[in-house]
Parts: structure tokens; C-alpha cells; sequence
């Protein structure tokens, strides 16, 4: 018996499950995108404002690094 068929009809279906499962057939977070408390939006927002505040300073460390090595080397 020729089973090539076989192998060839596989490949598609099963890319078309795994797509089928990627976006969302179970129903898992897709419904609840954008509804989030008040509490956790100005939970998060404080936190993004801390990392962009660190990150800032960081640049800034990194920028001052950089100069005092280029000066170390003249």
C-alpha cells in the first residue's frame, strides 16, 4: 500500500490545527484583553514609570562610562 498520500495530506491538516490553536479556539484570553481594575492599570503604570526612570539612569551611567574610557585612552 502507497502511504505517500498520506504523508502529504498530514503536513497541511496539521498546520491548519495548530493555527486554529494559536488564535484562541479554547477561548483563553482573548475576551478578557482590556479589562483590567483600575488597580492594576495604576499598578502598572507605576511600574513602567520606575523601569523608565532606571533605564534612564542606565543611559545616562553607560553615556558617562563611555566618555570616561574614550578619556582614559587619549
Amino acid at each position: 500500500m502507497d502511504w505517500t498520500w498520506l504523508l502529504l495530506l498530514v503536513c497541511p491538516l496539521m498546520m491548519i490545527f495548530m493555527m486554529l490553536g494559536m488564535r484562541g479556539g479554547h477561548g483563553n484570553g482573548h475576551g478578557k484583553q482590556g479589562h483590567g481594575t483600575s488597580e492594576e492599570t495604576q499598578r502598572m503604570q507605576k511600574e513602567l514609570d520606575e523601569l523608565k526612570a532606571q533605564n534612564e539612569k542606565m543611559r545616562n551611567d553607560l553615556q558617562n562610562v563611555t566618555k570616561l574610557y574614550h578619556l582614559k585612552e587619549e
